[in-house]
């Protein structure tokens, strides 16, 4: 797609599984896919993109997905007032898409 003007194209649309981004690569040719909602639904969509195959992790490989993002917030929103503020805004939100994870 943007080979034809010398520039790289991302693709971007509701990308949840490792072959939607293959097919999404080579139905439209753009150059990399940009993943959004997905990476909030399952974490993990990275990896199995990097490794070309589905996980299917069980809740309690789950629950260590979630409490590394409670640790990641920590480290990046600091543990004082401001930060807990910041934290205990984003984590409903991301916990809220944690909840729509369906094994496909």
């Amino acid at each position: 797609a943007g080979a034809a003007y010398g520039m790289p194209v991302v693709g971007n649309g509701d990308v949840l599984t490792h072959y939607e981004a293959n097919n999404f690569q080579e139905l439209s040719g753009c150059s990399s896919v940009m993943i959004g909602r997905g990476a909030l639904i399952k974490p993990w969509i990275f990896h199995e993109c990097r490794h070309q195959s589905t996980l299917t992790p069980t809740a309690e490989e789950r629950v260590g997905i979630y409490r590394n993002l409670v640790a990641n917030m920590k480290d990046h929103f600091h543990d004082d007032e401001r930060g807990k503020r910041s934290a205990f805004y984003f984590l409903p939100w991301h916990f809220s898409f944690f909840c729509r994870y369906r094994p496909l």
